[in-house]
């Protein structure tokens, strides 16, 4: 059995988790309230496959959490604000709405 590609087209080597394992990981992390380190992940997940927007949000994301546990909430809003246009995307691409442009398929929105 040959191994799987991920979406970014790069097939891991042995031993090496795959793309879709990264990202499960970090949204593990993310789901544990372990914000610096998902910013982390998401930002190794951003450098590997820079094309990839989602991922990019996601990073957002972690580093408004990240920073709104800090108390900085003016901060965290700009955060969430650069995330939010792709994180919506994906959620109504995933849910079918026929307004959303047909694109790589999503593994999972927080």
């Amino acid at each position: 059995m040959q191994p799987s590609a991920s979406s970014s087209g790069a097939i891991p080597l042995q031993g090496q988790p795959s793309e879709e394992q990264e990202l499960k990981a970090a949204m593990d992390l993310l789901s544990a309230k372990d914000y610096a380190s998902a910013r982390a992940a998401f930002h190794a997940l951003a450098a590997i496959v820079p094309q990839n927007r989602r991922y990019r949000a996601l990073l957002c994301y972690a580093r408004g959490r990240e920073t709104m546990s800090t108390g900085r909430k003016d901060d965290a809003v700009l955060e969430f604000q650069r995330a939010l246009p792709t994180l919506s995307e994906s959620r109504d691409r995933e849910r079918g709405d026929p307004r959303c442009p047909a694109q790589v398929p999503v593994v999972a929105v927080i």
